[in-house]
């Protein structure tokens, strides 16, 4: 079972987080974000240019951080998804590697 931590819940890692929970052989286990309403499921704010918006989302079996620093050394995470700003990737996907998440 690959187990995934999603980088950043906007309209993107709530796209990914959806299509992650129909993957046979990996689950999302954490979540990363600055916004505590996001942290606790309320995604309601979230909205895209496609497909539903936020709801509330069940977190209870999924590890919440809010400083992404946290998911990384988390050991029961396998690989990142990043799902930030494209500005902020380069940093993110650096420390990412440093910590083994690939």
């Amino acid at each position: 079972m690959v187990r995934i931590g999603i980088i950043g819940i906007g309209f993107m890692g709530m796209a990914h987080f959806e299509g992650a929970r129909k993957l046979k052989g990996a689950k999302v286990t954490a979540i990363s974000t600055r916004d505590s309403k996001k942290l606790a499921g309320d995604w309601s704010s979230i909205e895209g240019n496609f497909g539903p918006r936020g709801t509330q989302v069940d977190l209870s079996k999924v590890k919440q951080y809010s400083d992404y620093h946290e998911l990384l050394d988390d050991p029961d995470i396998d690989l990142v998804d990043i799902c930030l700003p494209t500005q902020m990737h380069e940093q993110v996907a650096l420390d990412s590697i440093r910590a083994g998440k690939h």
